[in-house]
């Protein structure tokens, strides 16, 4: 059973941080951003090709908005095959004058490419002109196999389908002519070095914010933290393999800390109680279950299990941002450097202390 959304630590530092920084607002870490980003991206064909052929199905019904275009009787067949000509001739034309664009972009590395293929929905726009095509041959071929209504009805939902195409083809032209500035291009490096700082400082505040609230209560509650003293090996104590305990580390998803404070309360006893890690959210651990020393017992004996507290999924899922722009940069700054190019050098300097500032003002 997962944690309540008014239990939950996870989501009331998120509150409080956004609250207190809301520059730092975090957009790529939702569900909704993932799934966005996914569809525009390199390996988004696997949801573009079903949203077209769902798009077309949805258009096939009668819509009054749908009723602009009217079709003759036996005129469906001979635009269905003028529709799939055109929309073939329009994306033969778009990838010879894309790649013209390409090849005369300001500044020619590997993620200069990346970031127009991205911030252009290149791959989306590829995919969905590709599976209007299919749809368009599909329905092509089915003339024969559909009633007059029907076809009728699948032409003029392809017809619509064809008709956005274009829209999405000046989109793609409008963004990547862009790209022919170096200013145009640095200026979007910049948004998104800031960005992935910003990132960076929110996982951070995420993980600290919790780990202080966990503190907090363990302090309310008088349980110290457990500390071995080395230098004394008689204070170390082997305790046998408990059944709880995981092998595997696991990520720290959410905290429901008033349920942890009332079973810490209920079973304490009059004995010290230590906790063995600070819990906090994103953080991989396999303490989930035992961090509290020693073991609370109910009244037959058996341990008290505290991972119901603890909300836990795959370590893979943690939340962490690479720190691609601002190797970029540094390697920028170096190159300017070498180069004697002092105005480029102040640029990224100036850069890098709206970065600190930022920083210290969060951090």
């Amino acid at each position: 059973m997962g944690i309540r959304k008014r239990n939950s630590l996870r989501n009331n530092v998120k509150s409080r941080i956004i609250s207190k920084y809301p520059e730092i607002a975090p957009h790529n870490f939702g569900w909704r951003r993932k799934i966005v980003n996914l569809l525009f991206s390199k390996k988004g064909y696997y949801l573009v090709i079903p949203f077209v052929f769902g798009l077309l199905c949805l258009l096939t019904f009668r819509f009054p908005f749908l009723d602009v275009i009217v079709f003759n009787d036996g005129t469906g067949a001979t635009i269905i095959d003028q529709r799939t000509s055109n929309v073939a001739t329009i994306i033969s034309m778009t990838l010879a004058v894309i790649g013209l664009l390409l090849s005369n972009l300001a500044i020619k590395d590997s993620k200069s490419y990346r970031m127009a293929f991205v911030k252009s929905k290149l791959y989306f726009i590829i995919y969905y002109t590709l599976s209007v095509i299919v749809c368009l041959i599909i329905i092509s071929t089915l003339r024969n196999t559909l009633s007059v209504d029907w076809f009728d009805r699948f032409v003029l939902a392809g017809t619509y389908l064809a008709i956005t195409i274009p829209i999405a083809i000046a989109y793609l032209f409008g963004t990547i002519i862009n790209f022919a500035s170096s200013d145009s291009i640095m200026a979007r490096f910049k948004e998104e070095y800031l960005s992935e700082i910003k990132a960076k400082i929110y996982i951070k505040l995420l993980t600290d914010y919790s780990r202080t609230d966990f503190v907090v209560l363990m302090n309310k509650l008088d349980i110290k933290e457990y500390k071995v003293d080395w230098g004394n090996v008689q204070d170390v104590t082997v305790v046998d393999e408990d059944p709880f305990i995981s092998v595997k580390d696991v990520l720290i998803q959410d905290i429901d800390l008033p349920k942890l404070e009332g079973i810490l309360t209920k079973y304490r006893g009059e004995t010290q109680l230590f906790y063995t890690i600070e819990l906090s959210i994103n953080i991989a651990t396999n303490e989930h279950q035992n961090y509290i020393w020693p073991k609370l017992k109910r009244k037959n004996g058996k341990n008290v299990d505290l991972s119901s507290c603890v909300s836990v999924v795959n370590p893979n899922k943690q939340l962490k941002v690479d720190s691609e722009f601002e190797d970029y940069f540094r390697d920028k700054l170096d190159e300017y450097i070498k180069d004697n190019k002092p105005q480029k050098v102040k640029e990224i300097l100036n850069l890098f202390d709206d970065i600190y500032e930022l920083q210290m003002k969060c951090l």
